[in-house]
């Protein structure tokens, strides 16, 4: 039954499909197999005429004689396979299927002409091969799903009833006994697909290591369908994608996905980003590029500030990233340095050989080096001296540090200005050490003492004479200068008596201590009373 002789058609046909188109490119519509509507005999070809050419519509088949002088047939034509496709799809192969047989053993049967037909006109390659038509029923395959029989075809076309498939054999000798060649259907399978256009939308600005996102959108250009499958991703640069193929999701016919790039490198500085739609059952596949520039990552490194005491080995030299950061597995490659010198002082840490590689645009920035001297602490020894006297030699003591062998101090040390009894501060004044020593100085006070006064009190001794008497006397400094402040005002006496009488000195400069003392005065003689008698 040509039911079964087309189910097994039907699944030649679809591995032939799989099999024929590229995994990457859209397995397309395909309409069909599809048995022809009406078969006729056309003559344009050969001498004999088909018997019977409607039954390769339904049952039985057609055939024609052919034999010695009538070795070629007329033109088996069906038409009206009833094809319906969407005027907006895009063609890309006819396939042809004709079961036909050469009954008998004896001379082979031949394709003459195996060719589409529009409006009993013949269109495009004559698809005939060279094989002989088997003994038995068997399949011949024309064409397939990307072959359009060097034509150019539109869904209108097809759709037409006069569209469809003529088939012409030939004997192949010259015998004169009938050599039966019998069809049993000629269908037609149609494939077509329906066109997309692809944009691709990445970020436009990025650096070495950052991510950008980019988006594609596929949108359908025919059909009522909205395009399925992936989108797979590749650059011109150096990058990665995550993920490497992304699937599109979407409505209304527009589908879209994403993928995030991050360039690995800068190379030129523009990175080709292609995304290609790997097309599905029905939309063909389609791409699109668009370029992310990529720039020099920013990192700035800063040099942390070092010290040393002189004469110590230098301490490693280090930095810290203060601005940026490293990607993937990058590192710092060199080292830095410092200016030569080995005197107490300051120094510039250089950049040196400290470098990242060319994806970075390094930026440095420098810090100090200092030497410090050797610290030595000297501490003023308090002095003392009374008001007067001449300055004692100011002197100290080293109370931390050690000096190295040979190195001695230079210079003296001061004192605040000032001879009054007081405090002063001792100051470091002249002393020093070699510049590669730090030397701290801690002050102490000189004190300058009250001076005693040197005082003479002169007593009298007087006869009574009626008047009042007081002793006599002065204080001087130490530097012979009469001094004031003596108070002999408890020495008057103006009567007769031994007194013992106290003096006292008050200082009023503020540098001599206060003084005091005795005195023995003596008014000698007698004091008479009279009595005063009133009558």
């Amino acid at each position: 039954m040509k039911t079964n002789k087309k189910l097994v058609h039907i699944a030649i046909v679809i591995l032939l499909l799989v099999v024929a188109l590229p995994s990457s490119n859209a397995l397309a519509f395909e309409s069909g197999p599809n048995d022809a509507g009406a078969g006729v005999n056309l003559t344009g070809i050969g001498s004999e005429a088909w018997t019977n050419p409607g039954n390769i519509a339904g049952l039985g088949f057609a055939t024609v004689s052919l034999y010695h002088g009538f070795q070629y047939s007329n033109y088996l034509q069906g038409t009206h396979y009833g094809f319906d496709i969407p005027l907006d799809a895009t063609l890309t192969g006819i396939e042809v299927s004709i079961n036909r047989q050469a009954f008998g053993p004896g001379p082979g049967i031949y394709d003459n002409v195996v060719s589409l037909v529009i409006s009993d006109t013949l269109t495009g390659d004559n698809k005939a091969n060279a094989l002989s038509w088997p003994y038995t029923w068997g399949l011949a395959t024309y064409g397939g799903p990307t072959d359009l029989w060097g034509t150019t075809l539109t869904p209108a076309e097809v759709n037409l009833d006069s569209f469809g498939v003529v088939l012409a054999a030939m004997r192949g000798n010259n015998g004169k006994t009938p050599k039966p060649a019998d069809v049993d259907y000629m269908q037609i399978t149609v494939y077509y697909y329906f066109s997309t256009t692809t944009a691709v939308d990445c970020e436009e600005v990025t650096v070495y290591g950052d991510t950008v996102t980019c988006t594609a959108t596929v949108t359908r250009l025919g059909s009522d369908l909205t395009p399925t499958g992936s989108v797979s991703w590749a650059t011109d640069g150096s990058g990665t994608f995550d993920p490497l193929t992304c699937t599109m999701t979407g409505s209304g016919g527009v589908a879209s996905c994403s993928t995030l790039y991050t360039p690995t490198s800068v190379g030129t500085g523009t990175h080709l980003i292609i995304g290609s739609y790997s097309g599905d059952d029905y939309f063909v596949a389609s791409a699109a590029e668009d370029t992310v520039t990529v720039g020099l990552r920013p990192v700035t490194v800063t040099a942390d500030p070092k010290t040393k005491l002189y004469l110590a080995p230098d301490p490693e030299l280090t930095y810290d990233v203060t601005a940026g950061t490293l990607v993937f597995s990058d590192t710092f490659t060199g080292t830095l340095s410092r200016e030569p010198g080995e005197a107490v002082g300051t120094y510039a840490i250089l950049q040196n050989t400290l470098a990242l590689n060319e994806n970075y645009d390094l930026t440095y920035v420098g810090a100090d080096f200092t030497i410090v001297g050797l610290p030595i602490t000297v501490t003023a020894d308090p002095a003392t001296k009374v008001y007067g006297q001449v300055d004692p030699t100011l002197t100290y003591t080293i109370t931390s540090g050690t000096l190295l062998a040979g190195d001695t101090f230079t210079g003296t040390l001061t004192r605040v200005p000032g001879e009054d009894a007081g405090t002063y501060a001792i100051l470091q004044g002249s002393l020093a050490l070699p510049d590669y020593y730090a030397l701290t100085f801690v002050s102490a006070d000189l004190t300058i003492t009250k001076a005693d006064p040197t005082c003479v009190v002169t007593p009298y001794a007087v006869e009574y004479d009626k008047l009042a008497h007081t002793a006599t006397g002065s204080c001087k400094g130490v530097m012979d200068e009469t001094l004031v402040g003596l108070d002999l005002d408890a020495t008057t006496h103006v009567f007769p008596g031994d007194y013992t009488d106290a003096w006292a000195f008050t200082d009023v400069t503020g540098n001599y201590n206060d003084l005091s003392g005795t005195v023995n005065d003596l008014i000698s003689g007698y004091l008479y009373w009279f009595p005063v008698i009133t009558k």
